[in-house]
């Protein structure tokens, strides 16, 4: 039986041998619809994106054997840092996931230009701020520097100079070096990244950054992480090998970054690392994940330049640790407020009343003089162990009153903490806290908590 359609539409049936071709109708098979895959993060590692979509294609299953890097899967995936704060638990979980090695010596090499465009005190802050950040709170050892000078002396040859000497005092395969420059960089024409300190040095003022790799940093038996801050510095973050490389760029290799100063990648690097200190210990990749969350910050606070810096994991599939800074005492408890309020820039317009005092010119004895200045000293230090004045005069409290608030802001303070919070971070939210509870302005609920914090 086969059923064709008249020229009218209607549809008719037969007995035959069989029905012409264009009589017949068409048949159609309805397939399931394949589940759509949901798109991936920006925090999503590049093992992780091979995992999950490799494993969709047929005759290429991922096995445990193919991919030996230390990334945690997707379903260990490090937490996404999206309008988010870094929770003690969330990066103590994430830490448990990877293979720590444990270094017998970890140094650091400070690179920079003697000759520069920058300005000078911009730069000297940012490299002695890191020189710290690493000595005082990772154990590094004193950081060694570069100083890049003119001389007889090529300033490529000057730069492998140091570095050779750099490395050869390492003797230990568990040793970790990192190399920090912060200076210009441009793409040389036929690759690769030139280091310069000036925008427009001559040809003999560059350093071939590429080279130096290829020729110091490549072939020492240790663990180091190269920093970036210049222009185009992808184009010095190449290179695989079973050692950990890793590199973090401050920027693609066809943008530019911003001068040294409030906005700068260091600057970045410098407030993401002090966010994690807290927490004991973190990786390179978690560490260029919160460099990327500042940076956004920034751009979302004004910045002219927000450029997205660029992490390069340059490891072999023999390499099966990762670079992990810890530091050099990991806190236990939340950290003394006194010592944390004491840092913190005061709020605009909180200054502290001072007495006017007369000329000593215009009083005839002297030693009256000096007895009254010391009897001002002496009030201002009782004023300091007073409740802090605020817009409406005296705060209205007994001292039992005032005992019972600080012990609640100590509380809040230690409760902030344990919710993975930054001493500044708590800080603020303690003042917006008080400012609303206590129908205070911002300028006093800033004084009051500082004064209760420190007592």
């Amino acid at each position: 039986m086969s059923r064709y359609y008249t020229s009218d539409g209607e549809a008719s049936s037969r007995r035959t041998a069989s029905a012409p071709n264009r009589l017949t109708p068409r048949t159609t098979t309805q397939h399931p619809a394949a589940p759509r895959q949901a798109a991936p993060t920006l925090l999503q590692s590049p093992a992780a994106l091979r995992q999950q979509y490799m494993s969709t294609i047929s005759g290429y299953p991922p096995s445990s054997s193919q991919y030996t890097t230390s990334r945690p899967s997707a379903a260990t995936q490090r937490p996404s840092t999206h309008n988010s704060k870094p929770s003690a638990s969330s990066y103590t979980a994430v830490n448990a996931s990877h293979k720590a090695r444990t270094y017998s010596r970890k140094r650091i090499l400070l690179v920079w230009f003697q000759n520069h465009d920058f300005s000078a005190s911009a730069l000297t802050k940012e490299v002695t701020e890191v020189a710290a950040l690493f000595s005082d709170d990772l154990g590094f050892e004193s950081p060694q520097s570069c100083l890049i000078t003119e001389s007889d002396t090529s300033p490529t040859n000057q730069l492998i100079t140091a570095l050779k000497a750099f490395t050869r005092a390492c003797k230990d395969k568990k040793e970790l070096l990192v190399v920090y420059y912060s200076g210009h960089g441009r793409v040389r024409p036929r690759g690769g990244l030139n280091l310069q300190g000036e925008g427009k040095a001559k040809d003999d003022e560059k350093v071939y950054w590429n080279r130096i790799q290829k020729e110091v940093l490549f072939k020492v038996d240790a663990d180091f992480l190269v920093l970036l801050d210049c222009c185009y510095a992808e184009m010095g973050v190449k290179g695989l090998h079973r050692y950990r490389r890793d590199s973090i760029a401050a920027c693609a290799k066809d943008r530019t970054t911003a001068t040294p100063g409030e906005r700068s990648f260091t600057e970045c690097l410098l407030q993401a690392a002090r966010q994690l200190l807290p927490h004991g210990g973190f990786t390179v990749q978690q560490l260029f994940d919160r460099i990327r969350v500042v940076a956004a910050e920034m751009w979302y606070d004004g910045a002219k330049r927000a450029e997205t810096p660029i992490y390069k994991d340059q490891c072999g599939d023999e390499t099966e640790h990762e670079i992990h800074f810890e530091m050099t005492s990991p806190p236990t408890s939340a950290p003394d407020s006194a010592s944390a309020v004491a840092t913190m820039q005061p709020a605009a317009g909180n200054r502290r009343r001072t007495s006017t005092r007369r000329d000593p010119s215009n009083d005839s004895d002297e030693s009256s003089n000096d007895s009254e200045e010391d009897s001002e000293g002496d009030e201002e230090e009782d004023e300091e162990n007073d409740p802090p004045q605020t817009t409406h005069g005296q705060a209205g409290a007994s001292d039992t009153a005032w005992q019972q608030r600080r012990a609640q802001a100590q509380a809040a303070w230690k409760r902030m903490w344990d919710e993975g919070r930054t001493p500044e971070e708590a800080f603020e939210k303690l003042v917006a806290t008080w400012q609303t509870s206590m129908h205070l302005s911002k300028q006093d609920a800033d004084a009051q908590i500082r004064w209760l914090l420190a007592r």
